[in-house]
């Protein structure tokens, strides 16, 4: 990914059903324009529940899941039934945003 000048990032945790941080967890930032694969990342929570992205402007949104296949959020079948659950995102240049998402199930 080839970025013009600083990209924004996204620092977060994520919570369980009980409000407590998520080891472990995957984290997939999605842009809303699917058609950008390129733009399409991913993380593992650390022991904290804490992750970090790094992207190019744009509308993106966010979902963890504590369990995953592989990189199932990359099909759109699979998808279809998270798509309302995700968590709005504008990813701005040089700027910082701190957000906390749930575990989907």
């Amino acid at each position: 990914m080839v970025l013009c000048g600083p990209p924004g990032t996204i620092v977060g945790v994520v919570q369980d059903d009980n409000g407590h941080p998520a080891p472990g967890c995957t984290v997939a930032l999605l842009p809303d324009d699917r058609e950008k694969e390129n733009l399409v990342l991913s993380r593992v929570t650390d022991a904290n529940g804490a992750f970090q992205f790094e992207s190019a402007p744009g509308h993106f949104h966010l979902y963890s899941w504590g369990e995953l296949e592989g990189s199932a959020y990359r099909n759109a079948e699979f998808m279809k039934s998270y798509d309302s659950l995700g968590a709005e995102v504008e990813i701005q240049k040089g700027r910082t945003q701190r957000i906390q998402l749930h575990m989907l199930r």
